[in-house]
Formats: structure tokens, sequence, C-alpha cells
């Protein structure tokens, strides 16, 4: 960029020659008497060319980046960025996003301890409830088996591991699947010591997404759903039941 207007030239490499050339609006930062900060750069994907310059509008020394195609040459758009630099701040650099790779792996403070088998998502219910979680156990939902209008087999008071009815709700399944899969994914490692989330049974995934999204509308309508399983990471089984508010506090 060269005074008084500012300009980006097109050199190219193999002649020495200039190709092209571009007016640009506003004018280079290094021309406020600030230290010099013209930044220039190019997208991760090669793609687009970001430039920088001060512009007037709305307040001085307003940051316009130019969007440009370096391929073709062309001015793809102009942004500026209001209120960007204040205290007299100045702009150091261009920064972009990428994808966590270790997204996938993450898990809050909770879920490593109910994992580590310090807590179980009924405690933590019972905590965020404000309950004592030492009555969790002590207070089993049950059915009476002596009950005229109980189940005909057995007698006495036995823990309902039958999943009921209850108010539906709707569950997000952004939120909803991650939840259950975590859940399937706990109890099989409680059970086999396999880690579903290792790259190895990277294929074993879309399986569970499609389990965990059966298993999401059911708990929209019911109070649990009975997992029941075979041949997972080729040979394994998982039997157990899955309440609805385990879910709802792997999501919260």
């Amino acid at each position: 960029m060269l005074k008084p207007a500012p300009v980006l030239y097109a050199l190219n490499l193999e002649t020495g020659e200039w190709d092209d050339q571009m007016s640009l609006r506003g004018s280079p930062f290094s021309n406020q008497h600030l230290d010099p900060c013209d930044l220039l750069m190019l997208t991760p994907d090669q793609n687009y060319l970001l430039l920088m310059t001060s512009f007037h509008d709305p307040t001085p020394l307003t940051p316009l980046i130019s969007i440009i195609d370096p391929h073709q040459f062309e001015m793809v758009k102009q942004q500026t960025i209001p209120y960007a630099l204040r205290d007299h701040a100045k702009p150091a650099g261009l920064v972009f996003p990428i994808p966590n790779p270790l997204k996938a792996q993450l898990r809050s403070p909770l879920e490593l301890l109910v994992k580590a088998g310090l807590v179980t998502t009924a405690e933590i219910r019972a905590l965020q409830a404000g309950e004592d979680p030492d009555a969790v156990t002590q207070t089993p939902e049950v059915v009476d088996l002596d009950d005229p209008e109980g189940p005909t087999h057995g007698q006495g008071p036995v823990p309902t591991l039958v999943p009921q009815s209850a108010e539906s709700i709707t569950l997000d399944p952004a939120q909803a699947v991650p939840a259950i899969i975590f859940a399937l994914s706990q109890r099989l490692y409680q059970q086999t010591e396999m880690d579903l989330y290792a790259p190895v049974h990277a294929e074993e995934m879309p399986r569970f997404e499609e389990i965990a999204e059966n298993y999401r509308q059911q708990l929209e309508t019911h109070d649990a759903v009975d997992v029941a399983l075979d041949n997972l990471l080729g040979r394994f089984r998982l039997a157990f039941y899955l309440p609805r508010q385990d879910v709802l506090s792997l999501m919260a």
C-alpha cells in the first residue's frame, strides 16, 4: 500500500512485474501516527484475502475489513467493525476459528465424577433439587405385588423397572442424543472397560446415534427406557434401565 491513497498491488512472482492493482477505502493504520499495524492475511482455506484499513465512520480509526478474492483479484465485500478499538487500542492480528478436535472428548465436571463412580446421577439430581442425596436409595419407586390391581405374580413391594407413561416433554436432539450416548458409553465402560469414544470405535458411532435417537423419542413420553442391546463393539451385550431424569441431568 502506498501513500497518499491506499492501493493493493498484485505482483507476478515469475516476471517481477505488477499484474494488477486495486484502490482501497479508508487509509492505512500506519498513516494515523500509530505503530505499523497494517494487517493483511489469507484465510486458512486460501480462498480469501483479508486486509484491514482505518475508516472514519462511525468514529475515527474504525477498522474496515476488505475481503478480496486473490485468485480473481476482485473485491468481494467490505465490512466495518464499529467500536472495536477502545482506550487507544491498536489492531494486532487477524484470527480465525477452527474446529476443536477434542470437542467429542470434552466432559463436564459432573460427568467426570459420574464416570469415575464417585457419585450417581440420582445423587446429583437430589442435590440439584435441594434434597438429601443419602435418601435417594431409601425412597425407590415401588409397586405392591399384593395389590389386587397390581401384578399377579410374586409378593411384597419391589422396585418398578418397567418404563411408565409420563408427562410429554420435548427433548432437544442436539442435547439429548449426545447425553444418551454418554449414558450408554458410561455403562458400557463399567461393564466391559471399553471406551466408546476411542478412535478405534469411530465406526460404531452412527449406530449409537440411531439408537440414542430412538431412545430420545421414547423418553419424551415415558419416564425411562429399558436398554437391551446386543453385539456392541462386535461382541458385547448391554442391558440396563435408563431413567429420563438421568438424561435430563446430563443435559443440564
